[in-house]
């Protein structure tokens, strides 16, 4: 791998002091090394994202499906994507939605299986600002569960670790919490099936980033229109 840690611009190329497979010096480097270099961040990047994914599956007990299951859940997203233009909705248009508790007129709450009901809400704000009710925000010291790196430093596996602390971890002390809204629309339905294909990567540990770069570099080598296909 090269690394670039400093460059100077000047004929047929940069002149830079170099990092190649941990050994630093002085090269010319050329326009493709540096091209290569940034793919190279740009792969790393994504595979960073891909761990981010992965953890929060796992945190959130989504690890037992099976591989068919996983692929079939790529394909429901982009199902949902269609669904929402079907009903009218602009490509590039993001809404927001929160369940709110139902109730009869006559004030009564309306409940299903024993359950409250909710009814979705739509809205353009992406999320509402509420009075803080958590037993810290009354004074009270109690446990928070809050992500903690591990040994392997910030960008290694993390843990959830109980921490007794005097100031919310929802409100930071303010006495009020931000709600997040659900986001919805086509962009919303997108975001997820890159997620779901990240999480799935991560899962079963593929080097996503190199196979996207990989199949990039190959597809700039096609002709135009390549295989006589139409779209």
């Amino acid at each position: 791998m090269t690394k670039i840690i400093t460059t100077v611009r000047g004929a047929g190329g940069e002149r830079g002091t170099l990092e190649r497979n941990g050994r630093p010096g002085w090269f010319i480097i050329t326009t493709s090394e540096v091209q290569e270099t940034e793919k190279e961040k740009q792969m790393t990047a994504i595979n960073e994202i891909r761990d981010a994914a992965w953890r929060i599956a796992r945190e959130h007990g989504f690890t037992d499906n099976s591989v068919e299951g996983d692929i079939a859940l790529m394909h429901s997203e982009l199902s949902e994507a269609l669904e929402d233009l079907r009903n009218r909705a602009a490509v590039g248009e993001v809404w927001y939605e929160e369940k709110i508790p139902a109730f009869h007129a006559n004030g009564e709450a309306i409940l299903v299986d024993g359950k409250q009901a909710t009814v979705a809400m739509k809205f353009k704000e992406p999320y509402r600002v509420t009075e803080a009710t958590c037993a810290t925000c009354k004074g009270e010291k109690v446990l928070h569960r809050h992500m903690h790196p591990t040994e392997d430093g910030p960008r290694g596996p993390s843990a959830m670790v109980d921490v007794q602390s005097p100031r919310c971890a929802k409100c930071l002390g303010t006495g009020k919490e931000i709600v997040l809204r659900k986001p919805c629309g086509i962009p919303s339905e997108l975001a997820d099936v890159i997620i779901r294909a990240l999480h799935f990567s991560g899962k079963h540990s593929i080097d996503i980033g190199g196979a996207i770069g990989e199949k990039m570099n190959y597809n700039e080598t096609r002709p135009y229109k390549h295989g006589g296909k139409t779209i």
